[in-house]
């Protein structure tokens, strides 16, 4: 999940990350993504995947 985390930094403003391939239970997964995506500013919005196809969406407002 942190390598994921870190390249998506380095790339767009924008982030997508599947779960599915990170071998986390769902509810840890978007649980250290949320503490990660509130603690930084470079990525604005992010969609977060789970297994069952669900689509999470975190934005840090309208500064896009």
């Amino acid at each position: 999940m942190q390598d994921q985390f870190k390249k998506a930094q380095r790339q767009a403003r924008i982030a997508v990350i599947d779960v599915q391939r990170c071998g986390l239970p769902d509810d840890l997964a978007l649980r250290q993504i949320r503490r990660r995506f509130h603690g930084q500013k470079r990525i604005v919005r992010m969609f977060v995947f789970d297994h069952e196809d669900r689509v999470t969406e975190l934005n840090h407002g309208d500064n896009l």
